[in-house]
């Protein structure tokens, strides 16, 4: 492993800690911004409960189990009849400076609650780093629903309630 792998593999671990002491959701956007500008990462997207305008679409997306490239989810959907709309958006995506980058889906008991995708110039990460990135997009994620009242309503919720 390389010394900047090393590095980054230890920015990746520095936000998992660091994200359960952060006070708000700008804190913690800046953390995951700063690990994604260590990587050269320029554009990301962090999604609550992603729409997807296509039931197969949503398939695929929702059967990723973990993090994928975004050219491995472009030919898993080869036989698309929205096949040259998509190559489009990705050459348009191009122009702007996101030629590639990754996806990863975040599941929880119900399926598919969210996902990150992050993007730019080609970066290729080690097995290790993707799954560090994986871990750090759930403890994001999750993050981002307690600060949103999530874990307050669901207890809430959870409790018995007696007629």
């Amino acid at each position: 492993m390389q010394a900047g792998a090393v590095v980054g593999v230890h920015l990746i671990v520095q936000l998992l800690v660091l994200a359960g002491e952060t006070k708000d959701a700008d804190g913690l956007a800046r953390q995951l911004e700063d690990l994604l500008g260590h990587y050269g990462f320029a554009f990301y997207r962090l999604v609550l409960r992603p729409r997807v305008l296509h039931a197969e679409k949503e398939v695929v997306l929702a059967s990723a189990q973990r993090p994928y490239r975004l050219r491995q989810g472009i030919f898993a959907l080869r036989n698309d009849p929205h096949r040259t709309r998509m190559q489009r958006m990705m050459q348009d995506a191009a122009r702007t400076g996101m030629t590639d980058g990754y996806v990863v889906p975040v599941h929880g008991r119900i399926g598919l609650i969210g996902s990150l995708l992050v993007s730019s110039r080609s970066v290729d990460l080690s097995p290790s780093e993707l799954a560090l990135f994986d871990a750090a997009a759930r403890r994001t994620l999750w993050r981002h629903l307690e600060f949103r009242g999530w874990q307050r309503n669901w207890r809430k919720s959870a409790q018995p309630r007696y007629a």
